[in-house]
């Protein structure tokens, strides 16, 4: 039995789209590489900041990592990506803040 290789592009249009239901969050984007959704916001001069990326797991269940310093920390944090995206909201909401020098 071969493993079917996670993709996380289908579920790319559904963040933005609930990111894009809060004005707050407006300078949120979203890039997808394989099975990882990373959201991202630029500055002026186009610099781009991790802000969180989410890693899918199966079908509906994806885990939070947040950047540091040297990589990507696990949060042990799991659920769907509405789920993960709520919970960034309410519990972490400055790491979604704009991204200034």
């Amino acid at each position: 039995m071969t493993k079917t290789k996670l993709k996380a592009e289908p579920s790319k249009g559904f963040v933005e789209h609930f990111l894009s239901l809060r004005h707050e969050l407006s300078h949120i984007k979203v890039q997808a590489r394989g099975n990882v959704l990373t959201l991202v916001s630029n500055d002026e001069d186009g610099t781009v900041y991790p802000l969180a990326r989410m890693k899918r797991q199966s079908v509906h269940m994806w885990h939070l990592e947040m950047p540091t310093r040297n990589g990507w920390e696990p949060t042990f944090i799991e659920g769907t990506e509405e789920e993960l995206i709520q919970i960034l909201i309410e519990q972490f909401p400055w790491a979604l803040t704009f991204q200034e020098k």
